[in-house]
């Protein structure tokens, strides 16, 4: 395979996605040297 970057989507809604994807993108990138997006998702107005 041939990655031209990496795509990280989370869900801004608690703290799991929002708290591990600082992490995670910076490992990502310092690994494979390539870029990373992260797309975060917010939770509707009717979620608690």
């Amino acid at each position: 395979y041939h990655l031209d970057s990496f795509l990280i989507a989370i869900g801004l809604g608690g703290g799991t996605g929002s708290g591990s994807a600082p992490a995670l993108a910076e490992e990502l990138a310092d690994t494979y040297e390539l870029p990373v997006h992260v797309i975060g998702v917010l939770p509707s107005k009717a979620e608690d």
